[in-house]
């Protein structure tokens, strides 16, 4: 099945690799193509950001408690998983998790061992 973006007007295969996802859609995907969302998002933010930026700390703090408690039942349900998950990350991120090790030992015991170079 085919779709023509409603911003270039170019027409490409409906799948997930060019359109976004969107429950609303009768199709289940967006009626723009991801390439020209991107540089719609980008030119909005450009133009809007600290708009943006203030409008997503007042929501994350109006629902704050609310997205604490989701995601603290999510690990309870899936705890293996999220375990598995923070293991593979860990080995793959390592010089990551030494600095959230040392600022975790810094707030911990005021004893910072990263070093300006």
């Amino acid at each position: 099945m085919k779709r023509v973006c409603s911003k270039c007007k170019v027409e490409k295969e409906l799948n997930t690799d060019n359109f976004g996802k969107r429950r609303r859609d009768k199709f289940g995907f967006d009626t723009t193509c991801k390439k020209c969302r991107k540089e719609y998002d980008k030119k909005r933010y450009k133009e809007n950001g600290e708009r943006l930026k203030s409008e997503a700390k007042a929501r994350y703090w109006k629902n704050r408690d609310k997205r604490q408690k989701y995601q603290k039942n999510y690990y309870e349900q899936n705890k293996e998983e999220c375990i598995e998950r923070q293991k593979k990350w860990d080995k793959d991120n390592p010089i990551q998790r030494r600095i959230i090790n040392n600022l975790s030992r810094c707030k911990e015991f005021g004893k910072c061992t990263l070093t300006e170079q």
